[in-house]
This record gives structure tokens, sequence and C-alpha cells, in this order.
């Protein structure tokens, strides 16, 4: 089971939603935690719909802050068992580890003087379920020094709340690969301070049922927090993938001269397989050139966040400024390219389902699927 926990800092934002487009699809994601949506249910419910999840739950924003919701799809054997004032208690069925384990995916209070009252809460949650259970999201608490950098010094009660609430449910801070820090404040001249505030907590039953599992802290993009994904079984098989044509190669004017030069290559007229043999080798080139050339956009942005993860992994005074703003960058035209990309494939599955259903003139005109959308309950 894959569960991607994010602070999306407002919903609303064009780069919030094309960052998440990219993610739901490269990441292969079973669920979704989104913390400060800034918006209401209505608004949620049409923006997470176009993310073509199954299954919603929502919690509202005041005002301007605040918001949450929690997106899943059907296959994922998930079951929202509660809404709490902070998040979402589930119970998931995980095919991929054959066990039953409890998700809590949680906003932790930022308000010093309502923490402790909010883990008392959290641990008389987690002391009431039987099983195995995960604990993700934006916690707003540290746990030791190395969770921070920059700003005040680390003092040892800054940490007594999650040190506490470890030792009273019996809870493991599971660890993760990628960046060191989840959040930072993106002030400059020397008031930049890095912190880790998104995490996963289990319990050994759940490191037993799920022993392969782990955390990947992506980087810091369009938001002040870093994504977050909780894999509850990191190693798994890739498909094949067949070739397909993505009319947003159209975009690059060397695509052109990439199908030229491979279609106009001699061949014998008089060969059987002459018309064949031009279409392989010029998918073939195609191939080739979208690797090298224009560029994986999944390997790309793979790429891109590693380089940003070196550099947010740093210690606030050792910050480059100008190259970080220079990935994001590049980071956003990706996700517009692979929006592109996204869009095409939407449309390609829209028209298979309606040849084999034959209601091709049934199916909405939006290039969304034919099927009966599922109720997104607030």
């Amino acid at each position: 089971m894959r569960a991607l926990s994010w602070n999306c800092r407002g919903l609303a934002r064009p780069a919030a939603i094309q960052a998440l487009k990219a993610w739901v699809k490269m990441l292969r994601l079973d669920c979704l935690f989104l913390m400060e949506t800034k918006i209401g249910v209505s608004q949620m419910v049409n923006i997470c719909r176009g993310l073509q999840f199954d299954y919603g739950k929502y919690i509202p924003s005041r005002g301007m802050a605040g918001g949450l919701c929690f997106l899943w799809n059907k296959d994922a054997g998930i079951e929202v068992t509660e809404i709490l004032d902070s998040g979402f208690l589930c119970k998931v069925e995980d095919k991929a580890v054959r066990h039953v384990w409890s998700l809590l995916a949680v906003y932790g209070t930022p308000y010093e003087e309502k923490k402790s009252d909010f883990w008392d809460f959290m641990t008389c949650k987690i002391n009431s379920q039987s099983g195995p259970w995960a604990l993700i999201g934006d916690l707003n608490v540290i746990l030791n020094n190395e969770d921070k950098s920059g700003g005040s010094a680390f003092m040892r009660r800054h940490g007594a709340i999650l040190q506490n609430f470890l030792f009273s449910t019996g809870g493991v801070n599971l660890g993760y690969s990628g960046c060191r820090y989840t959040w930072q404040n993106k002030r400059s001249n020397g008031h930049l301070v890095k912190e880790r505030l998104d995490r996963v907590i289990v319990d050994t039953d759940w490191l037993t049922a799920c022993p392969s599992g782990g955390v990947r802290n992506f980087p810091i993009t369009c938001s002040g927090h870093s994504p977050i994904l909780l894999d509850s079984c990191v190693t798994k098989p890739k498909g094949f993938r067949p070739f397909r044509f993505f009319e947003a190669w159209f975009n690059d004017p060397s695509s052109w001269d990439v199908i030229k030069e491979a279609w106009s290559r001699d061949v014998s007229s008089e060969e059987l397989s002459y018309l064949g043999k031009k279409i392989n080798r010029t998918q073939s080139a195609l191939r080739w050139w979208s690797k090298h050339v224009y560029g994986d956009c999944d390997m790309r942005i793979k790429n891109l966040e590693l380089e940003l993860q070196a550099l947010q992994s740093k210690e606030a005074h050792e910050v480059d400024s100008v190259a970080e703003a220079t990935i994001l960058n590049n980071l956003g035209e990706l996700w517009k390219r692979k929006e592109s990309l996204w869009k095409q494939r939407s449309r390609e599955t829209w028209l298979a389902k309606g040849d084999r259903n034959s209601s091709f003139f049934h199916a909405s005109t939006d290039g969304g699927s034919e099927k009966e959308e599922p109720y997104m309950e607030p």
C-alpha cells in the first residue's frame, strides 16, 4: 500500500495541482492525504476528482486556514472508520503484505499551548486500536537535535512531546530515505530554519507485518513542506511498457527531424515488410530520442528531485538559493510536460473503454471516463 502525505499550503494553486498530478501517476498511489488545503469541500471535490481517485473524505478549511482531505482507490482495501478533528482513522486490508492494519493520517496542531492535549488524545486513540498501526502526517513536533537546522538551538523539552508519545504507545520512528528535513521557512539572510516535521510512526507489529516497508521524503518544491511516501512493500516488480507516441513530443521541433530521418532511409520497396520496417525503425528512433534527447519525464523529475534533496539536506547556513530556484523552475516545466502526457493517456483510456462497451457517443465530452463517477462524500 502506497500512501502520500503532504501539507500543500493551499490546494487551489496551479503549481500544487500540477505537482500532485505528476506524483499520483508516477508513484501509483493507493491513497493521498492532504493538509492545509485552505479551500472548501466543493472545491476539494472538484480538484481531487481530477486526480482520478475513487473515493474521498473531506474536512473544510476555516476561513483561509486548515482543510484536510483523504483520497483513496477502491482496490486499495481502505475503509475510513472515523473522521477526527485533525485527520482520519482508516482500516487497511493490505494486499501487498496480506495483513490488516490501522492508518492514522493526522495534522498535528502547530499551537504550543494545545500540543499537550492533542498528543494525549492521539495516545488514547492509538492505544485503543488492535493490531498493527501506522501514523503519518505533518506532526508539527521534532524528536531531537538532528531534526532541526538554523534558528534557536534545540533543547531537550522540544523533543519531549514526541518522546513521551513514542514511550506511551510503543511507537517506533520509521526513519526515511531522501531529504533530511521536510519543512523550511524559506527565509534568507541567515534566518533560514529547517525541520523534520513530517514523518511516519509505527508499532513493532507493523514492522513485523511489513518487513520491507519504508518512507521516502521528497524535496520541498511548491510548498514549505515536502511530501512523504509510506510504502508497506517497497520492492515491487515493474511491468512492461508498450510504445506510445505522445502529442507533447511535437512541442520539440527535433522530433520532426527524427521522424523524417528514420522514415526516409532507403528500404527496398520489393520487400514484403517494406512499410513495417519503416514503422519499426521510426519507432526505435523515437524511443532513443525520447530517452536521450527529449528525456523521460519521470526520470528527469527524479534526477532533479535528487539534486534538490542534496541541496535541501544541507545545513541552513550552507544553502544555495540560486541553484535551488533553478531546479524548482525546471521541475515546474517538467510537471507541465508530465500533465500533457497524462492527459493523452486519459483520452486513450476513455476511447478504449468506449470501443469495448460500444458506448462511445454516450461518454462525457470532457475527456474523462465514461463510467459513473463515484460520490465523493464530505
